[in-house]
């Protein structure tokens, strides 16, 4: 893992997670994420490491989708997958 890498997994990410915690980043769907990952520096390759992040928290009960049990992290990673094109 190069020094970039290694900056963004964990320095970026779990920050950009913890705004999403704290409600300062609402993504509402693919494309929102896209974009407010885009702004942070964040390349959609990392949007797995995203969702894993957010899918340790126990403090997202707030974001489950409802009737699924899905946190909020994996369902956005499903809809940014099918919208996304630059997705690797």
């Amino acid at each position: 893992m190069g020094e970039a890498s290694r900056f963004l997994v964990e320095s970026v990410v779990p920050r950009f997670v913890r705004d999403c915690i704290q409600l300062m980043v609402t993504p509402i769907d693919g494309d929102a994420l896209t974009v407010a990952m885009h702004a942070r520096g964040i390349n959609m390759r990392y949007l797995g490491e995203v969702a894993a992040l957010a899918a340790l928290r126990e403090d997202l009960e707030h974001l489950r989708v409802s009737g699924h049990g899905q946190k909020l992290g994996v369902w956005l990673l499903t809809r940014c997958q099918l919208a996304c094109s630059v997705c690797v």
